[in-house]
């Protein structure tokens, strides 16, 4: 986008941007998408063997976040050693002054810090009380950022 490759960052947000889109695969891909923010904002049509892809647009960003390119598969593929074929870049980091709002990422984090925070005091074998603690400490702090960062329940 504009010029700078994965984990580059644009300096400001609003305007239109160059944008080059390339896929290489070993296997045929059955979906390219560009996803900003965790939504699909552009899917590319996949010809032919569906290995690879090249094309250019124009972008049109307004806020603030991260853009990644993706390439999956609905079905698995006995090529590839996983569930099914997936890869994405790296971001491209939109700078801004704020993050966007994401309270469903925020509320799901949370539930994720709860069950890390209850199986940290489950679990014995500590060094010392004082390093069991520390770490509670530090797991309880990243909890309610994400708290704060969920809202008020139900929105």
């Amino acid at each position: 986008i504009g010029g700078l490759k994965p984990g580059g960052s644009i300096p400001r947000v609003a305007g239109r941007y160059p944008l080059r889109v390339s896929m290489r695969s070993p296997v045929a891909m059955d979906h390219l998408e560009l996803v900003q923010n965790g939504k699909v904002i552009r899917s590319f049509d996949l010809n032919g063997d569906r290995r690879r892809h090249d094309s250019t647009a124009t972008i049109e960003l307004n806020e603030g976040g991260w853009i990644v390119l993706r390439a999956w598969n609905e079905a698995a593929n006995p090529d590839v050693l996983d569930l099914y074929p997936y890869a994405t870049t790296s971001p491209i980091y939109i700078d801004s002054p704020a993050a966007p709002p994401a309270p469903a990422d925020a509320e799901y984090f949370l539930a994720w810090m709860n069950r890390v925070i209850q199986a940290a005091e489950a679990r014995g074998g500590w060094n010392s009380e004082e390093e069991k603690a520390d770490t509670l400490t530090y797991l309880n702090a990243a909890r309610e950022k994400y708290h704060v960062l969920a809202g008020p329940p139900g929105g």
